[in-house]
């Protein structure tokens, strides 16, 4: 089983966790895109406490990357996909404002809730 989340959503970056029971998902690269359009990408790896804490991967099941948004004002839906795959995290009803402000992820999937994609 996979799983995973988008934590937050910033106008020029976005950051969450993704999972695998089966194997480590460390250096596997994500895509984030609005739509079709691909807006950035980033490697999984970065460590959390937190996922630590919780017996994911050691805790190295992180991503945080930079995206370029087509409209910075206005954003209906993020998704995150594991290159290659069919897997995806969605963040939806996301509305994304001044660089201080995160849109949380609705729906998300936080360590010790189980969940399939």
């Amino acid at each position: 089983m996979i799983r995973g989340a988008i934590d937050s959503v910033h106008p020029d970056k976005i950051g969450g966790w993704i999972y695998s029971e089966i194997g480590s998902l460390r250096g596997k690269r994500v895509l984030a895109f609005v739509g079709s359009q691909c807006v950035g990408s980033g490697e999984v790896g970065l460590f959390r406490q937190d996922l630590a804490d919780a017996g994911l991967d050691e805790g190295y099941v992180g991503f945080n990357f930079d995206i370029s948004l087509p409209h910075r004002d206005k954003l209906l839906s993020v998704v995150v996909s594991l290159e290659n795959s069919d897997l995806f995290l969605k963040q939806g009803a996301a509305e994304v404002g001044a660089p201080a402000a995160v849109a949380t992820a609705g729906n998300a999937v936080y360590p010790g809730q189980r969940r399939p994609f």
